[in-house]
């Protein structure tokens, strides 16, 4: 996809105690192994959403990701950013 890596319907494991958690959770989209992006298609868009794209961040180290909801008028109303600022800085 134009000189992006892309993968999708990633699992991210879940260690709590170094233990893994018997189900993974799985994020939608990243991009480059640094953007992640959750994608909807709700009426009622709750704040849940950013919170569970940052725990998502938080567990891989990604330092930004998008929640995005299509059923929006304008594309631009059902962006939200949400920025992980525990993610190290990237030397690249």
């Amino acid at each position: 996809m134009a000189g992006f890596h892309v993968k999708r319907q990633v699992n991210v494991p879940v260690i709590y105690k170094g233990e893994a958690i018997k189900n993974d959770l799985r994020l939608d989209i990243i991009v480059d192994n640094r953007v992640i992006l959750e994608i909807k298609s709700v009426t009622d868009y709750k704040k849940l959403f950013e919170k569970q794209l940052f725990t998502y961040l938080r567990l891989t180290g990604c330092s930004i990701g998008y929640v995005v909801n299509f059923n929006v008028e304008s594309l631009r109303d059902g962006i939200h950013t949400v920025f992980n600022r525990y993610a190290e800085e990237s030397t690249e």
